[in-house]
Parts: structure tokens; sequence; C-alpha cells
């Protein structure tokens, strides 16, 4: 009878082990995933902020937004420069020449972005050349075609820094009065609309939006 109650005791303790094993592995499981949390969590950058509320706040975001457009039109080419670039295409036109569609080829072409601002060069990516491509059988495409990408690129750019100023609230939209701001202010520039009357202004903007 006593080994028999020696034998139940160690079997019954070998059975507790076996039951407390899988809840120390969970623990380790658990000490290690918390601290790989701690190391790494701080490291995740914050991809959000709300719009302040404080006056400090909203100026403080205002001029880090006006110094950030100010940047950004710094770097969109001026008329000059894109007349420059055609100058410079001009000069480097590949043979055989034709004088009234002159043409360049990769080549050349790189060579001139080299000689230009890096204004110039961001405008041409990689893949421009291809696309401009039209079967010519010395492998070259039309300056003009690239004086008007250019051209485009920059209207483009001057008119997104211009409604970017109208963007009151700073979302990256305009809302309903903001566009009619930009409407407004834009009618005097247009050429088509020179003979309105200044009446009929707040139709035209309503009809516009």
């Amino acid at each position: 009878l006593d080994l028999f109650t020696k034998y139940l005791k160690e079997e019954r303790n070998a059975s507790h082990q076996n039951d407390l094993t899988p809840n120390r592995k969970l623990d380790t499981n658990t000490d290690v995933t918390k601290a790989y949390s701690q190391q790494h969590m701080p490291t995740i950058p914050r991809f959000y902020e709300h719009i302040p509320n404080d006056p400090l706040g909203m100026k403080l975001r205002e001029e880090a937004r006006a110094l950030f457009l100010h940047r950004k039109s710094q770097e969109v080419i001026s008329s000059d420069e894109a007349n420059n670039l055609l100058t410079l295409l001009e000069e480097n036109a590949t043979p055989p020449h034709d004088p009234e569609s002159p043409k360049i080829n990769y080549d050349d072409f790189i060579r001139v972005v080299q000689k230009s601002s890096p204004d110039i060069a961001n405008l041409f990516p990689p893949t421009l050349f291809a696309d401009l491509y039209h079967n010519d059988p010395y492998g070259r495409v039309r300056i003009l075609d690239l004086y008007q990408y250019t051209m485009r690129k920059m209207w483009y750019y001057h008119s997104r820094m211009g409604l970017s100023l109208y963007d009151s609230i700073g979302q990256g939209n305009l809302r309903e009065s903001d566009l009619e701001d930009y409407i407004l202010e834009l009618i005097p520039t247009m050429h088509q609309l020179s003979q309105l009357q200044k009446t009929f202004y707040k139709f035209y903007v309503c009809t516009a939006v």
C-alpha cells in the first residue's frame, strides 16, 4: 500500500508539472511579444495629425503651409526657361535636318537636359521619349512635341499652385466658397470675358461653379 501511494503521488506531481508547462510557454511568448512591441512601437511614425484649434497652432500651420507653397512655386519653371529649352533643343537637333519640323534623338536630348536647370530636368521622366516617339527611321522625336509637353507641365503646375492658394482650410481640396473666390478673381484675366459687366460676375461664378 505504501508503494502504491508513492507511485500515485509521483504520477500526480508529473501530471501537475505537465499542466504548468503550456502556461509557462504562453507566459514566455507574451513576455517576448511585449518586449518586441515596447522596442519597436515607438518607431512607428504618426500618420495623422488633427487640425489644431488653438490660435498659436493654427497660425503655425498657416505659416508652414505658406512656406511650403512658396518653396514649391520656386520649383515651377518660368516661360523664359521654357523658351531657353526650346533654343537648346533646336541647336542640338539631330540630322538630317528638317527646317519645318526639327527632331532630336535620345542621346542629343539627354545632353540638352544635362545642360538645362534641375527644374527642367525633373520634368522629363525616362519614359517620356518613348511616349513621344512615332516611328521615325532615325529614332527621333519632334522638338515641338517636347516643347508643348514642357508648356503643358508648366501651366499645370502654375494652375495647381494658384488653386492651392485658395484652399482656406489647407486640406488639399477646395470648398464651394473657395472655388467661387478663385473664379471671381480669374474673370478679369480672361480675354473672352473682358466685356462682361461686373454686375453679372456673380451670375457667371454661380454658373461656372
